[in-house]
C-alpha cells in the first residue's frame, strides 16, 4: 500500500497514490492512480470497471487483490505505474507544480521494499523521473531511466 512521499523530512500526501484526484484516459476518468494501477491488473472490462469506479483508493486495492491477475503483468507494472503518475500530473497542474518544486530524493516510506523506501524505491524513482522531465532536467533523467527495462519517450 501506498503512503505520503517523503522529501528531505517533509511529507507529501498530493504524490500518494491513494490521493483522490482525477484523471482522464481513454475516456475513463480514474479517481487516483492507484485506481488506475489496479484497473489495469485485469483484462476483463467487468473487473476494471468494478475497480475503477470503487468508492475509494484503498476499495480499488482491496479489489485488486481479489483476482487473479493478467498474464505478464509483472514485466508490465512499472510502466503502468509510470503511465499512471504521469496522467496524474499532467492533469493536475497544482500537483504537477508541488512535484517540480521539490528537491532531493523521494521515498515512500509507509509502502514495501519495491515501491517504498527500501533499495529499489520504485515509485520514488517514477516520480523523480517524471519531475525531471518537467524540469527539463535531461541529465537525471537519463541517469534515472536507467532503472526501467522499456523505453521513455515522451517527446
Amino acid at each position: 500500500m501506498g503512503g505520503p512521499a517523503l522529501i528531505n523530512d517533509e511529507y507529501y500526501d498530493e504524490f500518494d497514490n491513494f490521493f483522490i484526484c482525477s484523471f482522464i484516459e481513454d475516456d475513463v476518468n480514474y479517481k487516483s492512480t492507484e485506481h488506475y494501477y489496479q484497473s489495469k491488473k485485469f483484462l476483463d472490462q467487468k473487473i476494471k470497471n468494478i475497480i475503477y469506479n470503487a468508492k475509494t483508493a484503498y476499495d480499488s486495492w482491496s479489489l485488486g487483490n481479489m483476482y487473479p491477475l493478467r498474464k505478464g503483468w509483472d514485466e508490465i507494472k512499472v510502466k503502468v505505474m509510470l503511465d499512471a503518475n504521469k496522467l496524474k500530473f499532467d492533469q493536475n497542474e497544482e500537483l504537477k507544480k508541488k512535484l517540480i518544486e521539490s528537491e532531493g530524493e523521494i521515498k515512500f516510506p509507509f509502502s514495501d521494499n519495491f515501491w517504498g523506501s527500501g533499495d529499489i524505491n520504485m515509485l520514488g524513482k517514477i516520480l523523480m523521473i517524471i519531475r525531471a522531465y518537467y524540469k527539463k532536467d535531461s541529465k537525471i533523467f537519463i541517469e534515472l531511466k536507467k532503472n526501467f527495462n522499456f523505453d521513455i519517450d515522451w517527446n
